[in-house]
């Protein structure tokens, strides 16, 4: 995922807080992300006004060529970028569970659905560890499953945006 598009995802979804803008901007600008916005949200300080910093970061979105979303949409694509990964072999079922911070997503589809509800079953490592080996197995075997599923059926604007590339 283009990290630029993440770090919009995150803040949109809640998982950024827009004092961590300015450091989000600098690591951004680092990378080679070139947007006039971008470089004076690198300059703050984090102690402006969260409207100022999300403003400053719409700007730079805009300058950069992405567009905004929604928390419902960030949260929803953050949830298919999870489970892709978990079916890139990239994290494991714990870690995946580790990275759903709600028990609950708007306007999902049943994919969607599917993998948050299996997923959010095994609350942390811990329980994971406590668990029985072949049940613990079983939940695995149904996360990795959830996943596929939902890597398979893609979100329908992700599809058409796949397609126009």
């Amino acid at each position: 995922m283009n990290v630029v598009r993440l770090v919009a995802l995150r803040l949109a979804s809640g998982q950024l807080p827009p004092e961590e803008l300015p450091l989000a901007a600098a690591w951004l600008l680092v990378a080679g992300h070139d947007a006039p916005a971008l470089g004076e949200l690198a300059g703050c300080s984090g102690r402006e006004r969260a409207v100022e910093l999300a403003e400053l970061f719409a700007r730079a979105l805009a300058e950069l060529g992405e567009p905004a979303l929604g928390a419902g949409e960030a949260e929803n694509r953050l949830l298919s970028d999870l489970a892709g990964r978990l079916h890139g072999g990239l994290i494991d079922p714990v870690e995946a569970r580790a990275g759903v911070w709600h028990e609950r997503v708007d306007e999902a589809t049943g994919p969607e659905l599917r993998f948050l509800e299996v997923a959010v079953e095994c609350c942390c490592s811990s329980c994971a560890a406590q668990t029985e080996p072949a049940a613990q197995r079983d939940w695995e075997a149904r996360v990795r499953d959830a996943a596929a599923d939902l890597v398979a059926a893609g979100r329908p604007a992700e599809r058409q945006s796949a397609h126009q590339q």
